[in-house]
């Protein structure tokens, strides 16, 4: 009668030993899967911070082109209409 408590323990701590082996198991494999996705996750992060940073630039450089031209355009205005004399349209003998 001893020996079958003895086997009866026996099985229920390999029980109790197969089921934290498998638990141990499932939380490794939870575990690698979410360390899996925060990677893919951080990835992708860096992936479109960077892709946002370039469009950031390239608009900054088209704006700095634009505000450089309109600079050209206008200083060209100035000094055409400064080295040209008015002229008045009466003088010229044309529609008063």
């Amino acid at each position: 009668m001893f020996i079958v408590f003895i086997a009866a323990a026996a099985l229920a701590a390999a029980a109790a030993v197969c089921a934290a082996v498998c638990r141990e198991r499932r939380w490794r494999r939870r575990l690698v899967r979410e360390r899996a996705a925060h990677r893919l996750t951080e990835g992708c992060l860096h992936r479109d911070l960077e892709a946002f940073r370039a469009r950031i630039e390239a608009v900054a450089l088209e704006r700095a082109v634009v505000e450089e031209a309109g600079r050209v355009v206008e200083a060209a205005l100035v000094s055409h209409s400064h080295s040209q004399s008015r002229i008045d349209p009466s003088e010229e003998g044309g529609p008063a």
